[in-house]
């Protein structure tokens, strides 16, 4: 005979009215604890094997995923049962201490980090804690992995199993976090390693930093942050190559790949987080550079069209005066004089007017006096405009070399 258990009917359901498998099991009795992560332990690939041990509560690792997983049936039934199954989880899994399931934030933070089910239950049983500049001041001074030694923005505390990190007020540095806390969960992994994975892994590190060009950022970043203590130098080689370096060909070393791939489920993604933000700040760098060297042609430029048109105008000016004069010369003769008066001349553009009566001649003159003053104002607006745009323009380069400094300095809180 077959024994069907009927889930009680206060059990949560699915918008179709379905009971979750996992949710009846659980009200039966038989969701089994599942082998944590912990320092110094194997964490095993693929599904863990369920073992049975009456009378053991509940571990920490299980909550951790549980908890988690419960995220989408929070959605369906609402945050009161969601909040009322973690806990009563977490305190089977903690002998009656609760475990606070993760903040809306870390779990964004590991979604952007394009964590692995494993590299999330590493990254949560840290209990992440991400603070603004004013509260994050000192809390990783003695934390022995960090990333910068010149600027802490975030720290593995291996002593409590603790993550701790820096969150720049910018929204814009936000993958900037997004990498801090993958670096940090990359520590965290790298301490629950055997010491025959670290001795395995170890060549294959040093082999791909190998690769890298002398001049890669990553290597002054490794070397400032393993700084006096040499025995940090594979954690650090871990969660630096991690984050940032894509691998020759797009990969690193297939088995190195294949132990970063417990801990993240898209590490070229994640690669990706880093050459993002660091490029916002290189396209910031580059526009100032390139938009002062070109603002600086172009200013001279505009001095010289501004120079070239005050001696334009000052020869209208003269022009102008040579034009009065010939008009009064004329003016004085009386009639008859004026009759038989002619005149010619080469104006200043190479206009020829060659020999004609005076009358005849002064009139073209007045037209083409009329015609410089008229291009000398067209001009000078022009370059009344020119002017404008070159300030609006330094205006632009200042604003965003200012917005370049608060962005550094918002990346380096401690420095």
């Amino acid at each position: 005979m077959t024994v069907v258990s009927l889930p009680p009917d206060d059990l949560p359901r699915s918008p179709t009215g379905r009971v979750p498998q996992w949710v009846v099991d659980q009200a039966n009795g038989r969701l089994e604890p599942q082998q944590p992560w912990r320092p110094g332990a194997t964490v095993p690939v693929g599904p863990p094997t369920p073992r049975r041990r009456p009378g053991r509560r509940r571990r920490v690792a299980l909550v951790l995923v549980v908890v988690v997983g419960l995220g989408t049936v929070a959605a369906v039934y609402g945050g009161d049962r969601f909040e009322q199954l973690g806990a009563e989880i977490a305190a089977a899994a903690q002998g009656g201490k609760p475990l606070a399931p993760p903040s809306a934030e870390v779990v964004a933070l590991a979604d952007d980090a394009h964590l692995s089910e494993e590299g999330r239950s590493v990254f949560y049983a840290t209990s992440p804690q991400v603070l603004d500049a004013s509260a994050f001041v000192g809390r990783c001074s003695q934390a022995t992995w960090r990333i910068r030694s010149d600027s802490v923005v975030g720290c593995y505390v291996e002593s409590e199993g603790s993550i701790v990190l820096y969150r720049p007020a910018d929204p814009r540095l936000h993958p900037f976090v997004v990498e801090t806390a993958a670096h940090e969960m990359l520590h965290a992994a790298y301490a629950g390693l055997t010491v025959a994975d670290k001795v395995r892994i170890g060549p294959l590190l040093e082999a791909e930093l190998a690769l890298l060009p002398p001049d890669a950022p990553v290597r002054s970043q490794i070397d400032a942050s393993v700084g006096s203590h040499p025995e940090n130098r594979e954690t650090e080689l871990f969660a630096y190559l991690g984050t940032q370096d894509p691998g020759a060909g797009g990969a690193l070393a297939p088995e190195l790949e294949a132990v970063y791939a417990r801990f993240v489920a898209d590490r070229q993604a994640l690669v990706a987080v880093h050459t993002g933000w660091t490029s916002m700040l290189t396209a910031l760098v580059t526009d100032v550079q390139t938009s002062t060297s070109a603002l600086q042609v172009r200013m001279d430029a505009a001095a010289l069209v501004r120079a070239q048109l005050d001696a334009d105008a000052q020869l209208v000016e003269a022009e102008q005066a040579d034009y009065a004069a010939w008009t009064a010369q004329y003016e004085a003769l009386s009639s008859d004089q004026q009759v038989g008066y002619q005149m010619s001349l080469i104006w200043s553009d190479g206009t020829v007017l060659p020999m004609a009566p005076a009358d005849e001649i002064l009139s073209a003159v007045a037209d083409l006096l009329a015609r410089d003053r008229q291009s000398i104002a067209d001009r000078g607006a022009a370059a009344d405009a020119e002017d404008a745009a070159i300030e609006a323009e330094r205006a632009r380069i200042v604003a965003v070399d200012a917005d370049l400094v608060e962005l550094n300095a918002e990346i380096a809180p401690t420095a």
